[in-house]
């Protein structure tokens, strides 16, 4: 898990969802709009995973990866959704994890 300095609160997520800039990836949809701070959100929906237990596993991983990416480059701003989409079910363990640190990297710098 991230810092809850680094999380989106309601209001923010609500008032990103609407009115961020999106960008369209191959596993996710990330809005974004720019902020003094850094902060993210990833969601997972029910209609890709139907077991909370298997969203918590993305979204944990999801968070993991952002971690690694804010403790190597601590210059990031701006506060980021993440959605993710249901091509995300057809990678490995390790596909996963070398595919999404990619995509999250280019988004973030």
């Amino acid at each position: 898990m991230l810092k809850k300095a680094n999380r989106l609160n309601h209001v923010s997520f609500a008032k990103n969802f609407a009115t961020g800039k999106r960008i369209h990836n191959a596993y996710t949809t990330v809005i974004y709009a720019p902020a003094q701070g850094f902060a993210v959100a990833v969601v997972v929906s029910k209609k890709i995973y139907k077991k909370a237990h298997e969203r918590n596993l993305v979204r944990r991983r999801f968070y993991t990866i952002i971690r690694n990416i804010i403790d190597s480059n601590r210059n990031i701003k701006g506060e980021y959704i993440f959605i993710i989409k249901p091509t995300i079910k057809n990678l490995s363990k390790k596909e996963f994890k070398s595919l999404i640190t990619l995509e999250v990297g280019r988004t973030l710098k």
